[in-house]
């Protein structure tokens, strides 16, 4: 009966250690989700902010002469690119 105790008590305190492993990955698990959603967060607003920049430029084309729309033309491409390489490695990271 003895042996049956000790046995017992073992592992419930093994039960025990490992139950506590589980709630600390819980709890690391759910700062890594706070870290995430506080970085996607911060990554979608500057993405926003640089498309609302492209927008801004776009509507100025409508007012510039023809040489500076060329230019603004080509600003509005090559920031475009780079907002879609943004947005590609933005959405890398939440995969």
């Amino acid at each position: 009966m003895a042996q049956s105790n000790n046995f017992e008590n073992k592992a419930r305190e093994a039960l025990s250690e490992i139950f506590e492993k589980i709630k600390e990955l819980e709890d690391q698990a759910k700062q890594i989700r706070v870290d995430l959603d506080k970085k996607f967060d911060e990554q979608m607003s500057d993405l926003k902010n640089k498309d609302s920049k492209v927008y801004q430029t776009l509507d100025d084309a409508k007012h510039a002469s023809t040489a500076a729309f060329y230019d603004i033309r080509h600003g509005i491409e090559k920031a475009s690119e780079a907002l879609r390489e943004a947005l590609k490695k933005a959405s890398y990271h939440f995969k």
